[in-house]
Formats: structure tokens, sequence, C-alpha cells
């Protein structure tokens, strides 16, 4: 059983929201129709999404995680790993030629 913490950085730490790593590690595995159907999807739930984070970030943050439920934790850690430069570390702030960067097993950790 793999385990998983999620921190809500979106906004402080990056310029990412928690729907952007999910976007890019989906584009990168679905065909073009399985994602678009996962776009759809997407847009059909803004509006609960929506609601839930009015109501509850930390709730919206749990309802919005279990979209990972029945992934590859292994696949997803890795494919994130390889791909950081390319996805998230260009949202980080300051921009990463500004800061120093340091990717661990565990922990991403930015020092400007």
């Amino acid at each position: 059983m793999s385990v998983a913490a999620f921190f809500d950085i979106d906004g402080t730490i990056t310029r990412s929201t928690i729907l952007d790593p999910l976007i890019w590690y989906r584009r990168a595995h679905d065909s073009k129709p399985r994602f678009a159907l996962f776009g759809l999807g997407m847009l059909l739930r803004a509006p609960y999404y929506l609601w839930v984070d009015r109501r509850s970030r930390a709730r919206c943050n749990l309802v919005f995680f279990r979209r990972y439920a029945g992934m590859n934790a292994r696949s997803l850690r890795e494919w994130h790993r390889r791909t950081f430069a390319h996805n998230l570390q260009r949202s980080i702030f300051p921009p990463p030629s500004t800061a120093s960067v340091t990717i661990s097993d565990r922990v991403i950790t930015s020092f400007s």
C-alpha cells in the first residue's frame, strides 16, 4: 500500500493549481479521445468543485485528490520526477533561475 501526502502550495509556492499535475499526467498518458473525455468530465464537475471549495478548501482537496484513485502510484511518482523540470519547476515562485530548488525522494524545497 502506498501513502501520499498532498500539500496546498498552489498560488503560494507555485503558479499552479491542484488540477495542473493531473492534467500534465493525463495529457501525457491518455489517448486524445480519452483526454478529451477527461477534460469534459472536469468541466462538468467544475460547479461542484467550486461549491465544495467555497464550503471547505480541505474538503475540496480531499474530493479532488480522489481523482487519483486507481492510478499506479509508482508510475505517477516516476513520471512526475522525470518531468519535474518541464512541468512543476517552471511554476515555482520565484522563477527557478533565481531560486535554488532541491528534490529529494519525499520533499521539494525552494530557497530564494
